[in-house]
């Protein structure tokens, strides 16, 4: 018989755990932190029990979850201001920690991550004076202690000062450089990978022991293979998971209990170079108007048994990942390019949503089923477009389609923009950032930079993904099955208003941006505008990132209450597992999942995402360092477009889209005339000429200095006249004071890159 509750006691479930018992009684809006014996005494705990309390405490505490507060007693992290999470640092030092349970971010300033690298678990304390001083940068904190170090390599060049070995590592983030005793055969200049041995204090360079020599740093055949050891990614399958994958068959039997459509007119739309083919479409007319879409998804849960040795490698990969020059897949070739992959001419087993949708793009309902398809055409995206635009009853020549594909072609189009139209009508953000793709020659250099095309073809596809995923999580969430959501959260409130104030400086009305409909509106009154570019990277910087999640929160960006990725369960294990959970629902079995492991496979997922966008960007940057050093040191400089992101007494912070670059003119190179900064207006402003520099403004420009070490980058605009020695302003004392001020702050912009200025927390070896 359960004991009353009363203001000392609590009713225990005799199923819980203790630690569920212990966060339980923590939780308690009356509860103020206790010791262990009175602990022991609120849970009524005797025996095995009790004996346990220690270890459990201990535990809670290694996870973050439970703080020590010494001699008043434990209590819950998020209680004392306390959040615990992964950190991720950025380029500059600089850090965000998020709190899976609670979904709180914090930012980290460059010198209070401690000696947490991207990756660990950290506990993080809210400062609450920061938030007062920079309310833009949201809530702030300070690491207090390393929970895990889960990074415990790192790659980089090999130096020497003297007698002392370093090595300054590839990625930007890490701040400190790496004393090794001994170069373990490496040559100065090359790159290396590092095993951390110690570092437990932020003050003096960590300690590290060469493991593995990559090659010379300066050869761009290893700059893939160093991202790829910097940031542990496997690119070997286990055998055991080979053995397993070549076992797998398709037979007469796999068609049996599942929809034919063979006699369906399917097919495929993908990138001309694209080995796997993870979707296909088709579509016919509804005898009531309507129109019938099947969005059909290679069935890779069919193949991949759950805690197999298949499931386990693509569970811990989590993603495939997406290099310039290679392709890791998150499943062995066997699968990925051959049974999984939707080839025309071939039988294959999938995972069908049929969905009617009427004429103005409205999804009225769904269906779901494990089917069998074989599709009967392979379009690269040229060769879709070309039949879009092919003229109405014409065949389309250069694709090699007669009249009635062309057609098919055309009125998928066709719908496909008005579920478009609908979707940005319901207030989804249209943001449009220049993408670019890097073409690679056989030395690792980049040979060409290319535009990547959103036009109506990739619109098509990407239309009808969306509106499958939004059909797959509403399905689930309304008959009360639990999945992993693709979630993004709304942005703080303090940005959006930052961001207001940066559009009202430039005379674009905003009213209140945290209501959707203002925010949307200025998206489209940008959008045609020079500066476009540069407010969208404004807007996108004021975002939250888009995670995965076992919570049901809505999808910000999309504008979409429910919303999943079901799509792509070749290269994506949140999608494998959504698989798993419709077929259960659909076949009214037990839930494969429990609530806590989608939560788990949920962090563990956005982690490894992280990891591989990280890995796709630093690849891209250290080909671009290269490409434009080489400009610098054979003189063939090629004049680029920009437009000015910031502006500060240093300078100007650019964006050159053309090559998806970020870098600094410094106002020491603007030999055109002497630069004031106002920063009322955010501007630089020329004393002679009265030549402004404001956010948003195009220049063009070239390539002025690069450090490749650092991967740093200054630009310098074209075509500004320098000015002559005899109509330079005289050197009074007020203007050598604002010109030492103004230089002051030009080297303490770059001092985290400069090889001049180690800056931040970086620490000389020499000095240690």
């Amino acid at each position: 018989m359960p004991k009353k509750q009363n203001s000392k006691t609590i009713i225990i479930d005799p199923e819980s755990t203790l630690a569920n018992d212990l966060v339980q009684l923590m939780s308690r809006p009356d509860y103020r932190p206790m010791r262990f014996g009175k602990l022991a005494e609120e849970l009524q705990l005797s025996g095995k029990r009790k004996d346990t309390l220690s270890s459990t405490i201990q535990s809670l505490i290694g996870t973050g979850k439970v703080v020590d507060l010494r001699h008043k007693g434990y209590t819950l992290s998020q209680s004392a201001d306390l959040i615990s999470g992964t950190i991720s640092l950025l380029n500059s030092g600089a850090a965000f920690v998020k709190d899976p349970d609670s979904g709180r971010e914090v930012f980290i300033r460059s010198n209070d991550t401690g000696t947490a690298l991207s990756g660990d678990r950290v506990l993080v304390r809210i400062d609450r004076s920061l938030h007062r001083r920079t309310r833009d940068k949201g809530e702030q904190g300070v690491v207090v202690r390393l929970l895990e170090r889960r990074r415990v390599t790192v790659v980089g060049k090999l130096k020497q000062m003297r007698r002392i070995y370093y090595v300054e590592p590839v990625n930007s983030s890490i701040s400190q450089d790496l004393v090794v005793s001994d170069p373990a055969g490496a040559n100065i200049g090359d790159r290396v990978l590092v095993k951390l041995i110690a570092w437990d204090t932020p003050h003096v360079s960590p300690e590290g022991e060469i493991v593995e020599v990559i090659g010379p740093a300066d050869d761009p055949a290893f700059d893939t293979v160093a991202i790829i050891k910097a940031n542990e990614l496997k690119t070997v399958f286990p055998k055991a998971v080979i053995q397993q994958a070549e076992k797998a068959r398709i037979t007469e039997t796999d068609f049996k209990e599942r929809l034919d459509l063979r006699d369906k007119f399917v097919f495929t739309i993908d990138p001309e170079t694209a080995r796997d083919f993870d979707d296909a479409i088709s579509m016919e007319r509804s005898s009531n108007g309507s129109w019938r879409v099947g969005v059909h998804i290679a069935d890779v849960s069919h193949f991949v048994p759950m805690n197999s040795a298949l499931d386990t490698e693509a569970r811990d990969r989590a993603t495939s990942v997406y290099l310039p020059d290679m392709v890791i897949p998150m499943l062995p070739e066997q699968l990925s390019n051959g049974l999984c992959s939707l080839k025309p001419n071939v039988d294959r087993l999938a995972f069908s949503i049929i969905m009617t949708i009427n004429e103005d793009g409205t999804l009225i309902k769904a269906k779901f089923a494990k089917t069998v398809i074989c599709s009967e055409l392979r379009l690269t995206y040229e060769q879709a477009m070309a039949a879009i635009c092919t003229p109405p009853g014409k065949p389309c020549k250069e694709s090699g389609l007669d009249v009635r594909t062309t057609r098919r072609i055309q009125s998928v189009s066709a719908l496909s923009q008005k579920i478009r139209e609908k979707r940005f009508n319901d207030g989804a953000l249209s943001m449009n950032i220049p993408e670019m793709r890097f073409v690679l020659d056989e030395s690792g250099r980049i040979a060409n930079v290319e535009p990547v095309i959103n036009d109506e073809s990739h619109q098509l596809i990407e239309e009808l993904m969306l509106l499958a995923n939004e059909a797959v999580c509403r399905e689930l969430c309304l008959r009360g099955v639990p999945l992993i959501h693709r979630i993004h959260e709304e942005p703080d409130e303090d940005k959006l208003a930052e961001l207001a104030e940066v559009f009202e400086m430039f005379g674009i009305r905003t009213g209140n941006l945290s209501k959707r409909q203002n925010l949307t509106r200025v998206l489209r009154q940008i959008e045609n505008m020079p500066q476009a570019n540069a407010w969208n990277i404004k807007v996108l910087r004021s975002m939250k990132r888009a995670e995965y999640s076992e919570k049901r929160i809505a999808h910000y960006g999309l504008a979409k209450e429910y919303y999943c990725h079901f799509t792509s369960p070749i290269r994506r294990y949140p999608d494998l597992v959504v698989h798993r959970m419709l077929f259960a629902y659909l076949t009214h079995a037990k839930h494969p999942y429990t609530k806590s492991q989608l939560a788990e496979i949920s962090r563990h997922c956005s982690q490894k995402e992280s990891i591989a966008s990280e890995a796709e960007r630093d690849v891209v940057e250290l080909k671009k360092i290269r490409f434009l050093n080489e400009q610098l040191t054979t003189g063939k400089m090629q004049d680029y477009q920009a437009v000015i992101l910031e502006v500060g007494n240093y300078g100007l912070s650019i964006d050159v889209p053309n090559l998806l670059a970020r870098g600094s003119v410094r106002v020491s190179d603007l030999d055109d005339d002497f630069y004031d900064f106002n920063p009322g207006r955010m501007e630089l402003v020329g004393r002679r000429s009265g030549r402004v520099f404001a956010i948003g403004q195009s220049l063009t420009v070239n390539i002025h200095n690069v450090n490749e070490d650092r991967r740093f980058l200054d630009f310098i605009p074209v075509d500004l006249e320098p000015i002559e020695s005899t109509n330079k302003p005289k050197r009074t004392k007020e203007k050598r004071e604002t010109q030492k001020t103004t230089a002051a702050a030009g080297t303490k912009g770059r001092s985290r890159n400069s090889s001049n200025n180690r800056g931040g927390r970086r620490r000389n070896p020499k000095k240690r």
